[in-house]
């Protein structure tokens, strides 16, 4: 029996929306080891994901367009490193690159600033990017710290809530071009370089992968009519989730089965993986 024909196998008892974790086939973990398969029944096939870094177990089977792969590369594990307590302060030139990578072009502008680890409360050694959170209206409700790369610290990205906001998303404002379709990714800078990088979609972060009806209501309030998930490649599983439940709300809601976070991704990537597929 082939891999995918397991994976059909297991996911014939799942009901359509649902959820199984299986044994993974691609990386042989049988007992005594504990099941690291996900596998997802939607309208439309099977979505599979292995929850273990090296295994490169992802992917769809089913007859979709081009926003779903039937393999997608594992995420490499990030290697440790230790300071021993030492700081380690970015120069500007340093703080210009990692902005220019991330596709931040006005950061003054959104009120972002660069936090040193002499004021940082985490005792992060490369400091942390402080960006507003902004409502859908412009309004400001919260802060998100984040980790400047490479990432060192115990805690990747914390948020500060000023204000009660239920639907807890950050909107990349583009008042010149208000359209009807958006793309919905993780984090303030994978939203940030979609806003960047493409005019036909608005933009926002989702702030991790919570998706529930206070953010139905307010991308409704918003005219949002067609709605485009961009999220990290390990959240494929809940992505498929997210639209099996929630798509009768919007004219159209697909998922991009992207090789990197978006914020990760060239001008090239970015371009053939999510601006193709829009």
């Amino acid at each position: 029996m082939s891999e995918l024909d397991y994976i059909r196998n297991e996911a014939l008892g799942v009901e359509e929306g649902d959820s199984t974790t299986v044994f993974c086939p691609f990386c042989d973990n049988a007992a005594p080891y504990a099941p690291s398969l996900s596998v997802t029944r939607t309208g439309e096939g099977i979505l599979y994901n292995c929850y273990r870094v090296a295994c490169s177990g992802k992917g769809f089977i089913g007859s979709m367009p081009a926003e779903y792969i039937d393999s997608i590369a594992a995420k490499p594990k990030p290697k440790s490193r230790e300071y021993h307590g030492q700081t380690h302060n970015l120069s500007k030139s340093q703080i210009a690159y990692i902005f220019a990578k991330y596709g931040i072009k006005a950061w003054a502008g959104f009120g972002w600033k660069y936090e040193p680890p002499s004021r940082c409360s985490h005792k992060d050694h490369r400091g942390r990017l402080i960006m507003n959170l902004c409502r859908e209206n412009g309004s400001i409700w919260g802060r998100n710290s984040k980790m400047m790369a490479p990432f060192t610290g115990t805690k990747k990205s914390i948020n500060y809530i000023s204000e009660d906001y239920p639907a807890k998303m950050h909107w990349c404002l583009n008042k010149l071009m208000p359209t009807e379709s958006i793309i919905l990714s993780e984090s303030v800078l994978d939203a940030t370089k979609c806003h960047q990088l493409q005019h036909t979609h608005r933009s926002a972060a989702l702030l991790g992968t919570v998706f529930n009806d206070e953010t139905i209501k307010c991308l409704l309030e918003a005219n949002i009519k067609h709605v485009v998930l961009a999220l990290d490649p390990d959240a494929l599983a809940k992505a498929a989730s997210l639209v099996s439940k929630y798509r009768v709300f919007f004219n159209t809601f697909k998922i991009l089965s992207l090789s990197k976070d978006p914020k990760d991704l060239s001008q090239e990537e970015f371009d053939d993986e999510i601006v193709s597929n829009l």
